[in-house]
């Protein structure tokens, strides 16, 4: 099918949505062999992220980074910034799933040239990630959390502000998401938190934060709290996995 590319990449600027959708997966599949031809796409895509529909903005932004050619990453970088602050929750949701791959395929050439990260593209990335950190809808965040898991998690101040929405929302997320803020939150806690210890005990041993018999509510830090509570009702979701999370 390679043998067509030139013919396919001419149908992209199709009004129509549904060929403009096969065609986007067609590049993506074949872009990577025929880099210099995918190259000549790159404008009409970045056209598609004014489109007034939204699902063609996250289509283009999904499929420019999706394109394994080093040569658009600024490009794809000024696409993300574009999209972190769309009015839609699913171009933002794209955004985010976006800067995973532009830093995933960044540290895959890292890797085949033996060369160390441009840190400015890291340091752009992470820009970008904070205003999606600091989204209100549930799915939005949940992407980002992942983003910095994949990307940063030495960063925990990054999550500073985060926290306490985090918490709060995670009742809203759907299982993957909350299986993913669950370990980004373990992650944050142990590492800016000291380990609540048992007033009453005498020997003044630090007991486990998760066992209620020994724990004292009351005692704790209200943002340990917070999470305890928060995290408590995960113990009523239908996936076993997330149930497992349960305090």
């Amino acid at each position: 099918m390679s043998s067509y590319f030139p013919s396919v990449i001419q149908l992209i600027a199709s009004p129509n949505l549904e060929i403009k959708k096969l065609v986007y997966i067609y590049l993506l599949r074949y872009a990577e062999s025929n880099p210099d031809l995918a190259l000549m796409s790159i404008n009409t895509i970045q056209k598609s992220l004014s489109d007034k529909n939204q699902i063609v903005r996250g289509m283009a932004l999904r499929v420019m980074s999706g394109i394994k050619v080093p040569l658009i990453s600024g490009i794809v970088i000024l696409g993300i910034r574009r999209c972190v602050t769309d009015l839609s929750y699913f171009v933002r949701k794209t955004a985010a799933v976006a800067i995973i791959k532009c830093y995933a395929y960044a540290a895959r050439d890292v890797q085949l040239m033996l060369c160390s990260l441009d840190m400015r593209l890291k340091e752009d990335l992470i820009e970008l990630l904070q205003v999606l950190l600091a989204d209100k809808v549930p799915s939005v965040l949940a992407c980002a959390l992942s983003a910095w898991e994949h990307m940063c998690p030495e960063r925990t101040d990054l999550l500073h502000r985060s926290y306490r929405p985090i918490c709060r929302m995670l009742i809203e997320m759907d299982e993957w998401g909350q299986l993913v803020a669950m370990r980004v939150l373990s992650i944050y806690v142990r590492r800016c938190f000291n380990k609540p210890e048992d007033p009453d005990s005498t020997n003044n041993n630090v007991h486990q934060f998760y066992d209620d018999s020994t724990t004292d509510l009351a005692s704790l830090d209200p943002d340990l709290q917070l999470l305890y509570k928060c995290a408590l009702l995960l113990t009523h979701s239908r996936s076993s996995a997330v149930q497992s999370l349960g305090f």
